[in-house]
């Protein structure tokens, strides 16, 4: 068994009667299982981050928060919705926020 994606389009006559069908075929059984791979990786991580009793923020190289735990939400009181894809600047004291990306 493979995974298949499969695209169909019409051809038609110069009246645009429907005449044939076309269609492709392509094997998108290692791009579904690098997908499910993704999907156990964030859901191992978000299980770390549900039950870990530490504040824990993973942020990117430029600072946007990526994950939140349930422990970072006790301690600032923001939600992963309002933290998620903003700056982790946004949880300092204002002296310590301007000096983060330096």
């Amino acid at each position: 068994m493979i995974d298949v994606s499969i695209t169909v389009s019409p051809i038609r006559d110069s009246v645009g009667r429907l005449i044939e069908a076309s269609k492709v075929a392509r094997d998108i059984t290692s791009a579904r299982r690098a997908q499910e791979a993704l999907q156990d990786r964030e859901a191992h991580l978000q299980s770390v981050l549900d039950t870990v009793p530490d504040a824990m923020i993973v942020i990117d190289t430029s600072g946007v928060i990526q994950s939140f735990s349930r422990a970072a939400e006790r301690m600032f009181g923001y939600t992963p919705a309002e933290s998620l894809g903003r700056h982790v600047r946004m949880l300092m004291p204002p002296g310590d926020s301007a000096r983060h990306d330096g």
